[in-house]
């Protein structure tokens, strides 16, 4: 190279250096060429290697000689063969006329790469961004396969997301895998983190499989045997196992068709008709179309000798499979329409039935369809909407292509067709019959002769291993073959060679005594006190309680400091070394920040992992600020975030790591969701009747719940209102805290627990008209979608809510250059009236901005005297509830398994009627909840069966009442 040409590359490893921070590019250890995979998508740069952390700067590449090359990526194979740049269209003079309007860019192919380098300079800038990877914050690495070529690493971050790499050689991703390793990177294929839920993963404390055994603990597939996890939760596991990534759409994880009736009114999840048959892959369930995938795995001879025997030509689960499902979710109606050149398929071969795809899938979709299903369809109902409003054509029976058809029992509703689908998945039926579904997909009827057996053998080029794809010198039949690979699927990698044990019993029994679905033998077990009023209270595992004041929010995660805030100065104080934070103990403080806001700080709350404190204040500003690393807690607090959207004070914080999401309500009664990891406003709710006064995350679904005005509302994470219900008219018995306990799955439906200002708790299920009762209610099915529900009808005649809500509905349509996109609604009729079709769409969007689920109450408990200020369920303990109060009363309550009493020297005063026991006045215990009363607060008598009364027992006036009510309803 000439020295003109030094200099140059010299200077282009000089900019690159520059995107690194400060100081790193001197402990850089090593770099390869790497791409980032996103979707169909492979984006080239470099990974650089440093003591602490990798960074992948995109858009360069490293030749044989060292040269940096920078990309221009205007396709998959744009390298260094040629050499793209972009250049201002036209000629110098008319660039020179055209000062206002932005010139248009011409692509310009040349040879030379030090000349497109200097002409690169005169004319773009190009943008390279840096992507850094911390050790810390990567959780687990894994080798993977792309283009069933093993040059993969998948990495995955404690925050949730993962990134899947992909290098020139198998050496160069070895390299990179063992030097990540000697950093001190966790990495092993038997590790049971990965694909797990991310609650039930951190219960596993990271451990292997090997440790395990070595302690004789059970592995995964034994939890799962047990009914301790999902039926969900081990096929994301096992998808995870075998190489399935949503980073990459050729081998995008695989679900199962489970139910098979989708004609049907109603639908019935105790009768094994409506389920398929999980033993048989899709091609040999309709029998006349097994026949004919039979003959020709029989009959099949290839005259070269290349090809062996196959049933199916076509997969289940390839690239086209999953834009299929997802056309109407970006980015892949985007990524469709760059497939299709512009325009979407023909509107008969586009996804718009339920019940044509399962006809087609099974039966009647020749020797070509064998599609089995992706996770979306059973816990994201957005994909079913056409939100965008493409144009996605006419069938030939006239038929306009919008939102996918459900099926009759799903009443029209996507969110409940999703919640059905899920309840299906993790059904009796299926949960004893998956095993045979894991044994074809993932088993040893994979491949070879019980696959034969089975009628389960693909086109030989969707297994691993049947070629090197690196023996190929023809850079064409090179090419040739990658595209058969992308465009045939992926067999997922073989995990078992031994028949799958079955499920020994669904998951309900297993996990059955919690709040979620116990709460009516909860009962009261101790009684705490402190000075002045509980703002927050945690349970530890070790069984410790930590109770915080006032003004006051517990750090994660050890609970060994406290923020306190509402200081005169406005200043903000960290705490430690105490047993309690409610004002009753020294402690000692670690630091004071001062000028966090521009008035008082008003709120705040952590993230479950302590690296972030979030303040609201009456600036009606949001900030993120990070904590010191651990020996440097008298440090001060770095601003990350400062983030603005509401207009008056924030009233409440609540955040979710798993989700990636804070949750601010104001006291105008907005609420907003912002992108923890983005740091940015993601999405506001409807705004709400009044002040936000407390707001809770349920952990496992991510569904928010508020509460103003005495109005209790449970949201979805896309803003759709799954349930509303008013709780009090007046303030005296307004909602003053609110907790989610989240069962063991998203599919159970939590327990929504209120506290009130009158002292009384509540508990709250949601309900499924017509799905979730063996005797459903009369009106329970229209309570929800019609306007005859008192709930729904204060909740429509709440002005702001209203018309927030109809505001909400997003009418603009995605950009699209080259796909027509529908305008909104139909066209209108003669005088600007709506047509039927506009008439009908209006339906379809309202339908989302309407609860679909019914609040009921399940139970009601009221041991406090005073409003309650703080509820907590240890999402470790399901069993355990505790509630304070703003006289510094905190109760702990508990299930019981047998008779318990509350012991007489925990109550000084009859909770009923307030008055203070005498010194050698008795206590009369409720044999039912074992709470106390006094003597003339009740006289009631009722058998209590359970703990073995069969003749009348006193009981407390609620117990009786709620034992009435349950005797009634069983008769």
């Amino acid at each position: 190279a000439s020295k003109e040409d030094g200099d140059e590359n010299e200077n282009d490893w000089t900019e690159i250096l520059m995107l690194l921070p400060p100081g790193e590019e001197q402990s850089i250890g090593g770099l390869k060429n790497c791409s980032r995979i996103s979707g169909l998508s492979r984006h080239y740069g470099v990974l650089f290697i440093s003591k602490e952390c990798m960074y992948l700067i995109d858009k360069y590449t490293i030749d044989d000689e060292g040269v940096l090359n920078v990309i221009t990526e205007m396709g998959e194979e744009t390298k260094v063969e040629c050499f793209y740049y972009m250049r201002p269209k036209g000629s110098k003079e008319d660039r020179d006329r055209d000062e206002v309007t932005p010139p248009v860019l011409e692509i310009v192919k040349i040879r030379d790469k030090s000349k497109a380098r200097r002409r690169q300079g005169t004319y773009i800038e190009q943008r390279h961004q840096c992507r850094p990877y911390p050790y810390d914050s990567i959780v687990e690495m894994r080798k993977r396969r792309y283009q069933l070529q093993r040059l993969a690493l998948e990495i995955f971050n404690a925050d949730g997301s993962s990134e899947l790499l992909t290098f020139d050689t198998k050496r160069d991703r070895d390299e990179v895998f063992n030097k990540l390793y000697s950093m001190g990177v966790h990495s092993n294929p038997n590790d049971m983190r990965v694909g797990l839920s991310t609650r039930y993963a951190k219960q596993l404390q990271g451990q292997t499989l090997i440790q395990m055994a070595l302690k004789g603990q059970r592995t995964v597939t034994m939890h799962w045997q047990d009914g301790e996890i999902s039926n969900f939760t081990y096929l994301m596991y096992l998808n995870t196992l075998a190489g399935r990534s949503y980073n990459d759409l050729t081998q995008y994880p695989v679900f199962p068709w489970v139910i098979r009736n989708y004609e049907s009114e109603t639908i019935d999840l105790s009768d094994p008709s409506v389920y398929r048959d999980l033993s048989k892959p899709m091609g040999a369930i309709g029998k006349e179309r097994s026949k004919k995938f039979q003959d020709r795995y029989r009959n099949w001879e290839d005259p070269s000798g290349i090809i062996p025997k196959f049933h199916y030509g076509t997969h289940y689960a390839s690239a086209a499979t999953t834009l299929y499902y997802l056309l109407r979710l970006e980015p892949f109606s985007r990524i469709a329409l760059q497939l299709q050149g512009g325009k979407f398929d023909h509107a008969d071969r586009l996804f718009y039935s339920i019940q044509h795809s399962w006809h087609s899938s099974s039966a009647s979709g020749g020797m070509s369809d064998v599609k089995e299903l992706i996770p979306e369809f059973y816990y994201l109902p957005d994909f079913l909407y056409n939100t965008n409003r493409f144009d996605l054509g006419v069938t030939q029976w006239k038929q306009v292509v919008h939102d996918v058809e459900l099926p009759p029992w799903a009443r029209g509703d996507p969110r409940r067709f999703v919640r059905i689908m899920r309840r299906a998945l993790e059904s009796e039926y299926v949960s004893k019959n998956l095993h045979h579904w894991i044994d074809l997909i993932f088993g040893h009827k994979q491949q070879g002769k019980a696959a034969e057996e089975a009628q389960n053998v693909f086109y030989y080029l969707t297994y691993e291993d049947q070629i090197d794809i690196d023996s190929i010198t023809d850079p064409v039949d090179k090419m040739s073959m990658i595209a058969q690979i992308n465009n045939f699927g992926q067999t997922p990698h073989q995990l078992f060679k031994r028949p799958h044990p079955p499920r020994k019993s669904s998951g309900a029994s297993r996990m059955a005594m919690t709040l979620t679905t116990h709460a009516n033998i909860l009962i009261p077990l101790s009684t705490s006190t402190v000075a002045g009023s509980v703002a927050g209270i945690e349970w530890l595992p070790e069984e410790k309680l930590v109770i915080a004041g006032r003004n006051c929010t517990l750090i994660p995660p050890k609970y060994k400091r406290a923020v306190q805030w509402g200081h005169p100065d406005l200043s903000l104080w960290i705490t430690s070394d105490a047993e309690s934070w409610a004002g009753d103990t020294e402690t000692r403080l670690l630091a004071i920040h001062e000028g966090l806001h521009d008035g008082q700080i008003s709120t705040c709350c952590c993230t479950e992992d302590g690296k972030y404190i979030i303040t609201g204040g009456t600036d009606a500003r949001i900030a993120v600020w990070e904590t010191p690393a651990k020996g440097r807690e008298g440090e001060s607090l770095r601003l990350v975030a400062s983030l603005h959207g509401h207009s008056s004070s924030v009233t409440c914080l609540a955040t979710d790591l798993d989700y990636q999401i804070i949750v601010s309500g104001a006291a105008d009664g907005q609420v907003i969701l912002w992108d923890l990891r983005r740091m940015m406003l993601q999405r506001r709710l409807p705004r709400h009747p009044g002040p936000i006064s407390c707001l809770a995350i349920n952990q496992n679904s991510g569904d928010v719940v508020t509460c103003a005005s005495g109005w209790l509302f449970v949201w979805h994470l896309n803003t759709d209102l799954c349930a509303a219900r008013r709780l009090s008219d007046t303030h005296a018995d307004d909602i003053s805290a609110v907790t989610v306990a989240s069962g063991p799955d998203v599919q159970t439906f939590p327990a929504i627990i209120t506290g009130h200002r009158d002292g009384k708790i509540q508990f709250w299920k949601l309900k499924l008209p017509g799905l979730d009762d063996a005797k459903e209610e009369a009106g329970d099915v229209d309570r929800v979608n019609s306007d005859s529900d008192p709930n729904f009808s204060c909740l429509r005649h709440e002005a702001p809510i209203r018309d927030s809500l109809c505001f909400h509905r997003e009418e603009t349509a995605a950009y699209c250059p080259t796909a027509s996109v529908a305008q909104s609604g139909a066209k209108r009729g003669r005088g600007g009236e709506e047509t039927g079709e506009e008439e009908k769409e209006k339906k379809k969007r309202n339908r989302r901005d309407r609860p679909y689920m019914l609040l009921e109450s399940a139970e009601k408990r009221k041991l406090h005297t005073a409003a309650i200020t703080a509820l907590h369920c240890p999402s470790h303990d399901l069993i355990r509830l505790f509630s304070g109060d703003i006289d510094g009363t905190v109760h702990t309550w508990q299930l019981k398994s047998d008779e318990h009493w509350v012991q007489d020297s925990s109550v000084t005063a009859c909770p009923r009627c307030k008055r203070s026991f005498g010194v050698l006045e008795r206590r009369h215990h409720c044999r039912y909840c074992g709470g106390i009363f006094c003597n003339s607060c009740s006289i009631r008598k009722t058998p209590v069966p359970q703990f073995g009364h069969v003749e009348p027992v006193r009981v407390c006036n609620d117990c009786f009442t709620a034992l009435q009510a349950k005797s009634s309803s069983m008769r």
